[in-house]
């Protein structure tokens, strides 16, 4: 910090100011705070960008998966009730009486 001289009795307003910008030169100005705000935004885009693809990508396999599941379901009904019409089928031939062979 500048010392002031015995017969400079009054602090300026230059004096002042030289020194608040000499303490203050190791802190970021507006300028400084804008460019790193730019350069956030752009890293901040670009990871966005990279999770936005992995979510299309996950949400696309969700998809696959349901569709899948939509028909597997579908066969397994197709063949419960199969199975269901075999068995009434073969209970009435069990029931059925064969013919006596006299």
């Amino acid at each position: 910090m500048k010392q002031i001289n015995d017969d400079q009795a009054l602090v300026t307003k230059a004096f002042l100011r030289e020194t608040l910008k000499n303490e203050l030169r190791h802190y970021a100005t507006k300028a400084d705070m804008d460019q790193l705000e730019v350069r956030i935004e752009d890293k901040l885009e670009i990871h966005r960008d990279q999770i936005l693809t992995k979510m299309d990508q996950i949400i696309g396999e969700l998809a696959q998966m349901r569709e899948e599941r939509e028909f597997e379901r579908y066969d397994k009904d197709k063949l419960e009730k199969n199975v269901a019409d075999h068995e009434e089928r073969i209970i009435k031939l069990e029931t059925k009486k064969t013919p006596s062979r006299h």
